[in-house]
């Protein structure tokens, strides 16, 4: 039989405690969700319950005050028909936007700086891939921002906190 140092065996015990409070901290975990009828013989009803948060009201919590200056390019063409990062089809006919770091489905309000154009567009995919650029645009994105000429401008990125249900879904 092999011998196993001291280290070996705090090391099991110290692992095996942990699962254990891992497994014991869920079962004793409030369940928030649970509604009891009015037969129900074990009742949670004089424990507070969490308020109920929308999922759009999450997502606008999620993304902090954010204004952006740079660059904006768009794309459109050869990318019709393929997947975004968010899983969607992308549509160059729709309103989209690729963003490297802001969540995607975040809705953002994009005024172009050059000549005062503004739009709300949808983060749906990750981009762009170069340097010195900020946000790639669906190409009617583009159109509306009079941008499609010169293939880029200096824009203003600014997310809308009022995100619901009904403005994340096109």
């Amino acid at each position: 039989m092999r011998k196993h140092p001291l280290a070996f065996w705090v090391y099991w015990i110290f692992v095996i405690a942990l699962v254990g409070f891992i497994d014991d901290s869920s079962a004793t975990g409030r369940i928030v969700s649970f509604q009891p009828g009015p037969d129900s013989v074990n009742s949670v009803a004089d424990e507070p319950s969490a308020p109920t948060v929308a999922p759009s009201t999450v997502l606008a919590e999620a993304v902090p005050e954010y204004r952006q200056v740079g660059i904006a390019s768009w794309y459109g063409g050869r990318h019709q028909g393929r997947l975004t990062a968010s899983g969607e089809v992308f549509d160059e006919n729709k309103l989209t936007a690729a963003h490297r770091t802001l969540p995607l489905v975040t809705r953002a309000r994009v005024t172009n700086l050059e000549n005062g154009r503004s739009i709300a567009v949808r983060v749906n995919d990750r981009g762009p891939y170069i340097g010195g650029r900020v946000i790639d645009l669906s190409t009617r994105a583009a159109q509306e921002l009079g941008m499609t000429e010169q293939g880029l401008a200096r824009v203003q990125i600014e997310v809308l906190p009022e995100q619901t249900a009904s403005s994340v879904i096109e």
